[in-house]
């Protein structure tokens, strides 16, 4: 079994050595300019493009409150509050049953 393992042992290493070539110091040099150019000049075009989608980014417009029998149908209370609201209740975007949005749209 030892004779075995040593023999793969020596397979494996003869076979890393053949494919490990020497590295070439321009080939070095030729990559790391191109990564310096791609990092330093990429950057400040992806955040250009990310500003450009900021800005441009226009909000949707809330659903109107329509009250239908069969939404916003609650078994049983929330066991806080008046029994409407849920735990992460948001007032401008959530509607309470029978009543509708509690705060109006901001228009931007």
């Amino acid at each position: 079994m030892s004779k075995l393992l040593k023999f793969n042992r020596i397979l494996i290493n003869n076979s890393v050595k053949r494919y490990a070539g020497t590295h070439d110091p321009t080939k070095l040099k030729q990559y790391e300019k191109f990564w310096t150019f791609v990092c330093i000049g990429g950057a400040p075009i992806l955040v250009g493009a990310m500003a450009y989608v900021v800005i441009n980014y226009k909000h949707p417009k809330r659903i109107p409150y329509k009250p239908y029998e069969y939404m916003y149908k609650i078994q049983r209370p929330f066991p806080w509050g008046d029994g409407n609201h849920s735990f992460f209740h948001n007032p401008k975007l959530n509607a309470v049953p029978g009543v509708g949005y509690e705060e109006e749209e901001e228009s931007h």
